[in-house]
């Protein structure tokens, strides 16, 4: 149940709500082990700041350890630059207002990279994968169950009657 309320927050309209985006589905790493570890990624399209960012979702691969979700972190750092080419080759969008229309190929990459993930990340797992994306200069963010939990509070506060 945990893995349709996390893929809600990434294709709904309540996590980035003013971005267009572009979902790609059936990707997945596979390991000389023959560990298969299924993703998807997500393009944002962000017109009015003229800037273009990436996310990732990992479903759970096993729910008493991280360890696949985290070498697929660690893997999806290499992965950037080709989720951004390939994604933008099969994009066709403009957005703006009149004469003030910005194309999809003047978008800037702002380095932020999204990763939603299903299994919890520990503080060293998350440190060791934010070193990983630094070293390539993008921004890795992280959206798993402690967001989760976050955003479900917030939502308790705005609709829960008092």
């Amino acid at each position: 149940m945990l893995s349709v309320a996390i893929y809600a927050m990434l294709s709904s309209k309540t996590d980035f709500p003013n971005v267009m985006k572009a979902e790609d589905d059936g990707t997945s790493i596979t390991w000389n082990d023959g560990v298969t570890v299924p993703y998807k990624r997500q393009l944002y399209l962000d017109f009015d700041a003229k800037t273009e960012f990436v996310g990732f979702y990992i479903p759970s691969s096993d729910p008493l350890s991280s360890a696949k979700t985290f070498r697929a972190c660690m893997a999806l750092s290499n992965g950037v630059q080709r989720t951004l080419d390939q994604m933008l080759s099969k994009a066709h969008a403009s957005g703006g207002y009149g004469d003030q229309m910005t194309r999809i190929e003047d978008l800037t990459f702002s380095g932020r990279v999204i990763i939603y993930h299903e299994d919890f990340l520990s503080i060293t797992q998350k440190a060791e994968t934010i070193k990983e994306f630094s070293a390539k200069h993008f921004d890795v963010q992280f959206r798993g169950p402690d967001y989760l939990a976050l955003q479900l509070v917030a939502w308790h506060q705005q609709y829960d009657s008092r």
